[in-house]
């Protein structure tokens, strides 16, 4: 007897329906597509998560961000670009070098827009872009949405965290991959020789004239998209390829003020009367306990790179570009995220030829460890940015006893949180510590510190014109205890506020 057939309709073709098969996750090529979108869900919830807490839990962490908002406030104001520091009484007369303008202009247009949540959305978004510049290049290279690039991903976002907090050194690593990714373009290969040439060098010519606009990168501008070149083209390019992409750099960055200040001040430094400013803030020259080792190992690093290009590609034009990048970041190096991000271009093709596994079950993994982390940073963001002041750990009520257009002493912190939010008071010093000099400088900090600086503070405040005082946080620290005492007895009034105290000078 012959056993009965199923009909047709009872039938259930698996191969054309994976969500019927035991194991679609690890199953052709629906199964690859699957994986791949477990990793790249996870690497944007992770980016997200990433970018929320630099916008809002670490913004009052980049004292830079302060001064560079009212930086661009001016410049907004007065249609030019700053050039000196009139916010400070003690620096006004300096001259500043209109450094990162652009950036701080963005700023302001954002905060002019919607307050301080409208600075959050902009550094927000300019994480995001950065990192997802990075993702793109990686994605050029070969490498697929797995484990591989998402780790590589993260790595340089942790690396990337001293600078994602609205400074604008964002603008730097944004430049440097988007320059990677017009040379990893697929129409690039396509071109002639002359062609490719002309585009190339137009690309550094463009993302290097907004660079400089948007932070000064000077000599490292220049060094850097021409050993990004080196590293992301073909060997079978010539030389003059190389030489016309540093030439397109170098006159977008003489093509803005700003660029070639930046440039005569990164040659300037190590022979002008500024090098012991640096040295003494550890910028440059610093003793073996800061930043020197940094520029050595950049150096080896790339100098390594430069050795095994000529072992393994024998690219000689190449390598003494590289060696030449050496040189010139050794003069402006910041940290370790420089040596992360070359490391990412030169061994992404590398990585990009060996093995990647998809490991879609641990990617279902990473997509729910990244959701919990986005929304763990979001929980914390909110608790950062409402109420909004937090943002800058000063409380604006604090300073409403404070007379109009003021010269007020304060700690550095609270000094870039008063730039903003009385743009009408002159604070003594705050954190662009580059434009006072040292004596200056740490005269100010001993005002509040051991010592003798707080018995000398009435003097120095009546021969200034200093008439008011504001204490961040509860003035419970000794030092800020020591200061409000000799103050008191000098006939300050005290006013106490809700996140510090504000002591006005006696009438006169």
């Amino acid at each position: 007897m012959t056993p009965h057939a199923p009909s047709p309709a009872s039938v259930v073709n698996t191969s054309r329906n994976p969500r019927f098969t035991r194991d679609f996750l690890t199953t052709g090529r629906t199964a690859a597509r699957r994986s791949e979108l477990w990793w790249g869900l996870a690497a944007a919830l992770w980016a997200v998560g990433y970018a929320v807490i630099n916008a809002t839990a670490a913004l009052p962490a980049n004292p830079q961000l302060w001064w560079q908002l009212r930086q661009g406030e001016l410049t907004l104001s007065t249609g030019h670009a700053v050039l000196s520091h009139s916010w400070s009484w003690t620096a006004g007369m300096l001259p500043w070098i209109p450094n990162s303008w652009g950036w701080g202009t963005l700023l302001a247009i954002a905060y002019r827009g919607a307050g301080f949540a409208g600075v959050v959305v902009f550094v927000l978004l300019a994480q995001l872009g950065v990192l997802a510049l990075v993702w793109r290049v990686l994605g050029r290279f070969g490498l697929q949405a797995g484990p591989v690039r998402v780790g590589i991903l993260v790595l340089f976002s942790l690396t990337l965290a001293g600078w994602a907090d609205g400074q604008s050194e964002l603008a730097d690593y944004g430049a440097v991959f988007a320059f990677a990714l017009v040379c990893l373009h697929p129409r690039m290969s396509a071109l002639s020789e002359g062609r490719r040439r002309l585009a190339l060098g137009g690309a550094a010519f463009a993302i290097a004239a907004v660079w400089e606009n948007l932070h000064l990168g000077g000599l490292v501008a220049i060094a850097v998209f021409a050993a990004v070149y080196a590293i992301c083209m073909p060997v079978a390019r010539r030389a003059s390829t190389a030489a016309v992409v540093g030439l397109g750099a170098a006159l977008g960055v003489l093509a803005t003020p700003a660029g070639a200040a930046g440039i005569v001040k990164s040659l300037g430094t190590a022979s002008s009367s500024r090098a012991e400013h640096y040295a003494a803030w550890g910028h440059l020259f610093a003793d073996p306990g800061g930043y020197n080792y940094e520029p050595v190992v950049l150096a080896l690093v790339i100098g390594a790179a430069a050795i095994v290009l000529v072992l393994i590609r024998r690219d000689h034009v190449a390598a003494g570009i590289l060696l030449i990048a050496a040189l010139s970041a050794c003069l402006v190096v910041r940290s370790d995220t420089d040596l992360v991000m070359l490391s990412v271009l030169a061994g992404g093709p590398a990585v990009a030829r060996m093995p990647q596994p998809r490991l879609p079950r641990i990617g279902i993994g990473a997509f729910g460890a990244a959701a919990a982390w986005a929304i763990v940073a979001v929980c914390v963001a909110a608790a950062s940015v409402v109420p909004g002041w937090r943002l800058t750990g000063v409380d604006p009520a604090d300073l409403a006893s404070i007379p109009h257009g003021a010269r007020v002493f304060s700690t550095v912190g609270a000094s870039d949180a008063i730039d903003v939010l009385r743009p009408d008071l002159q604070v003594t010093i705050d954190s662009r510590n580059d434009l006072y000099p040292v004596a200056q400088f740490e005269f100010a900090k001993s005002l509040t510190g051991a010592g003798a600086g707080a018995a000398q503070a009435p003097d120095y405040f009546e021969d200034n014109g200093v008439t008011a005082v504001y204490l961040q946080g509860a003035p419970a620290h000794e030092e800020r205890t020591r200061l409000a005492a000799v103050l008191a007895d000098a006939g300050w009034r005290a006013v106490p506020g809700v996140r510090g105290l504000v002591l006005l000078a006696p009438q006169k």
